[in-house]
């Protein structure tokens, strides 16, 4: 048997540039202003732990494998974002392969 999530309900006071926001969302996307709110906050909850990840790793913090955890993507896709960001690694092509094969096990 499935277990559905329970949805619950959340009140919020929101200044009226969000409303507006909320609501070209929902007009653009042709849904309700439910769906909307969600879509926006999935979307921005993305984005903060991608601007997280990025800053971590430049920091030193973390390490590419943990961004990728971080962010549920792939390691490929994690370089491809920091790399988009700006940041270049210091990692050699055969380094990387190397590391592959000690992560596959190979």
């Amino acid at each position: 048997m499935k277990r559905h999530k329970k949805i619950k309900f959340v009140g919020a006071r929101l200044a009226p540039e969000i409303i507006k926001m909320i609501d070209q969302t929902a007009k653009e996307g042709r849904i309700d202003r439910s769906a909307a709110l969600k879509e926006l906050v999935q979307y921005g909850r993305q984005k903060l732990l991608e601007k997280n990840a990025i800053e971590f790793y430049r920091e030193g913090k973390i390490s590419v494998d943990k961004a990728a955890d971080m962010l549920s993507i792939t390691v490929s896709e994690t370089m491809k974002l920091l790399s988009n960001a700006g940041i270049r690694s210091e990692e050699t092509l055969e380094e990387y392969k190397e590391g592959l094969k000690l992560l596959l096990g190979a």
